[in-house]
């Protein structure tokens, strides 16, 4: 069976708010909690991925209002009545 495809549109719109706020508290909880501070580049990398990450989400969002009009109603087929 093929996978709804606005079903994995969803999910991923998750999976990146995940990974995004993954990214963005990252180097922050890694100093605060465990005394690693990391090199300044991999701070700014960091927060470039996050930045990157949260500019997809409304590319995701117009993905999924885009499947959600091409799906259409659902079939309706009539149903057989034991009359």
């Amino acid at each position: 069976k093929q996978a709804r495809p606005l079903a994995i549109t969803v999910s991923m719109f998750f999976l990146i708010g995940v990974v995004s706020k993954t990214f963005d508290r990252g180097v922050g909880v890694l100093a605060e909690d465990f005394r690693v501070v990391l090199p300044l580049s991999a701070a700014v990398w960091t927060q470039t991925m996050e930045e990157a990450l949260e500019a997809c989400l409304p590319l995701l969002i117009m993905l999924g209002a885009y499947q959600v009009r091409s799906d259409g109603p659902p079939d309706r087929s009539p149903q057989q009545t034991d009359a």
